[in-house]
């Protein structure tokens, strides 16, 4: 199959305006304009059929506007370009920084683009997979017949699944840009989005000013056949590096042979893990084999804050404990934004020809590369079933371009090692490379670094932009003595369900809490004072006896209880606020940093306090001490000072 090229005549823009769709928005959103654009859905035929894309326009709206606005792809292919990027690029006021506009849109066949090529069915197959754990050949039929169920249904509702590729989803690019009146563009794609990117420098060169390929896929790589070598790299990288990294081998010795210990002792043995939906109350029974281990760990390569912990995160596993594990399985299985029918077409246009017979994994494990084999040979499968046309070698081949572009990767990335871009990069005569050395896979939000890098060539792209913020030295990795785990966090993360009861709980806590500690300081203060001052006013009842000290300490036992759950409370708070602000992950993972590990012996003093406040409470009534409404005031704040200290240990404070 030719490279399509669009009808160059005039076409009329159909543009549906309507209210904001991505994730995070809100009604008040006046500086961006959403809706759907009509574009054709083969653009050799502009007078045939459409499809709708969804557009979100982040405008700037202020002096020295530059014409030429920055195009985001995400990458996938399958991936929504509006969730991915749209409110953080508000909220990090970029259009601002740049002074240009900024155009999303939803790539044709995914999430908020009409029609979308979401495969629910294939959802509920992986979960059933999961679910059953069945042998490879059996897991390969069960994919199948889910994606053959997926073309069915698309098909009979008129779906042409032959033209969602990547060149007609480069020649939307070109046709929103039009449609809006831009001259030229500023293109970013991470991942997948590279590779449309390089499409639109070869269909459409001319309208690009830059691009900015961030997680290069070169067009001439057979992901089918090469994604199992980035995956070896990726893991020998990881523990290679924590092996030569002093702390972490001191940390997690031997962590390479307890991985394979762990991957082959849950192929024996499988766990059985209940693993929440994050997003809805649902919660499934997963067998957790060592296969799906793998592929779990391996997605959460994905993400930068993850590498650091990675080590960390195995060592629990093999621990037998599976919270993290249970977290990422959720994200990972329940992941209803992902358009596999999408991915399926594109990658069928470029690789559906692959002769799997032909891999050369020799020198990769067995048990991996015949996973690998079988998994590819089941994409064949699916694209022989669904009957996309192959793009002819021409449409493969590699883009060669005068345009300047950025290339960004890091290190840590699991399926666009530093590599590809230099392969790509071969024939893109006007560009600039770096690498990251503590990058995954994309860098612009994930990296400071690489959003300033990236602003700079922005704003002239003929001049090399100033790398000095690149990290020199890959970052440690976290030892088990940097981190503390709190289990509260880790129960937050556990579905929609788990939050709604934590924030119940919290509320039970906390608002006794408030009340103990501003009236327990109160009460204290005015009596210690008193006794200070000479002043008994209402200590009636026996002057001696056992009841007599403990009467005495009550009101210290107060104060004190007091200002421990203040210094508690700000630490709290300030733990939290801390590893947020330095790996946002640290949270999802349920720990915070060890140097905040002082809120836990606060934690036993307030026990130890509060038990003394208790047992005080019993002398104040034996012994008659005060009055009647100074003792009931009392007991009061001795119950809600153990409402809170049931509070503590229920979240694992005490344990």
């Amino acid at each position: 199959m030719a490279a399509l090229k669009p009808d160059t005549a005039a076409t009329p823009f159909e543009w549906t305006p309507g209210p904001c769709v991505f994730e995070g928005a809100t009604k008040t959103d006046g500086d961006v304009d959403c809706g759907y654009l009509s574009v054709p859905l083969r653009h050799s035929q502009p007078n045939g059929k459409k499809i709708r894309v969804a557009v979100a326009i982040i405008r700037y709206r202020g002096e020295n506007k530059a014409p030429d606005p920055v195009f985001y792809a995400q990458g996938g292919p399958g991936g929504t370009t509006l969730d991915a990027f749209a409110a953080t690029l508000r909220s990090n006021r970029v259009a601002e920084r740049y002074r240009r506009d900024l155009v999303l849109w939803d790539q044709r066949g995914t999430l908020h683009s009409e029609p979308n090529l979401i495969c629910p069915e294939v959802t509920e197959n992986d979960l059933k997979e999961a679910a059953e754990n069945p042998d490879y050949q059996t897991a390969t039929r069960m994919a199948i017949a889910a994606y053959q169920a997926c073309a069915d249904r698309l098909e009979k509702s008129g779906v042409d699944l032959a033209a969602f590729n990547s060149v007609e989803n480069a020649h939307d690019v070109d046709f929103i840009r039009r449609a809006f009146g831009y001259d030229k563009i500023n293109f970013y794609g991470v991942s997948y989005g590279t590779e449309l990117g390089q499409h639109l420098l070869r269909e459409h060169g001319r309208s690009v000013r830059s691009v900015v390929l961030d997680g290069v896929a070169p067009t001439t790589v057979n992901f089918y056949e090469d994604a199992i070598f980035s995956k070896q790299r990726i893991l020998e990288k990881y523990f290679s590096a924590c092996a030569s990294d002093p702390g972490c081998d001191a940390s997690f010795p031997d962590l390479l042979k307890r991985y394979r210990d762990l991957v082959e002792r849950l192929d024996r043995a499988p766990v059985t893990l209940a693993v929440s939906d994050t997003k809805n109350p649902r919660v499934v029974s997963v067998k957790l084999t060592g296969r799906l281990l793998e592929s779990t760990i391996y997605h959460a390569l994905y993400y930068s804050e993850f590498n650091r912990m990675m080590p960390y995160i195995i060592d629990r596993t093999a621990r037998e404990d599976y919270h993290v594990i249970r977290l990422l399985l959720g994200i990972k299985l329940f992941d209803r934004s992902f358009s596999d029918g999408m991915y399926m077409t594109v990658t069928c246009s470029e690789h559906g020809n692959t002769d799997v017979s032909k891999f050369d994994h020799l020198d990769l494990p067995a048990r991996v590369a015949n996973s690998e084999k079988n998994t590819a040979q089941g994409f064949v499968e699916i694209c022989k079933s669904w009957k996309i046309p192959l793009f002819s070698d021409a449409v493969r081949a590699a883009v060669d371009s005068n345009v300047p572009s950025l290339l960004l990767s890091g290190d840590f990335d699991p399926i666009t090692p530093p590599g590809y871009a230099e392969l790509a990069g071969s024939t893109l005569r006007n560009k600039f490379s770096f690498v990251f050395l503590n990058g995954a896979h994309g860098q612009m939000l994930s990296n400071p670094c690489a959003g300033s890098i990236m602003a700079a060539f922005i704003n002239n792209p003929t001049q090399p932009p100033d790398s000095s913020c690149i990290e020199t030295a890959a970052a440690p990795f976290y030892r088990r003595r940097d981190l503390a785990r709190l289990p509260i966090l880790q129960r937050a993360y556990g579905g929609t369900l788990a939050v709604i009861i934590i924030m119940l709980e919290f509320a039970a806590v906390i608002a006794p809490a408030i009340v103990l500690v501003s009236a327990g300081i109160v009460y204290g203060v005015v009596h210690v004072v008193r006794g200070l001052l000479g002043r008994r006013q209402g200590e009636s009842g026996v002057a001696g006896g056992w009841t007599a000290p403990f009467s005495k300490a009550a009101p210290w036992l107060a104060t004190f209880v007091g200002l421990m759950g203040i210094a508690f409370l700000v630490g709290l708070i300030l733990s939290i606020v801390s590893a947020n602000r330095e790996n946002r992950y640290l949270l999802v993972v349920g720990v915070i940093k060890s140097n905040y590990a002082w809120i836990f012996v606060l934690s036993w003093l307030i026990a130890i306090s509060v038990f003394g406040m208790a047992v005080a409470t019993g002398a104040i009534w034996a012994g008659a001490h005060r009055s009647l409404a100074g003792r009931v005031v009392y007991s009061i704040l001795t119950l809600l000072g153990l409402i809170c200290l049931l509070g503590l240990f229920h979240a694992g404070f005490l344990m």
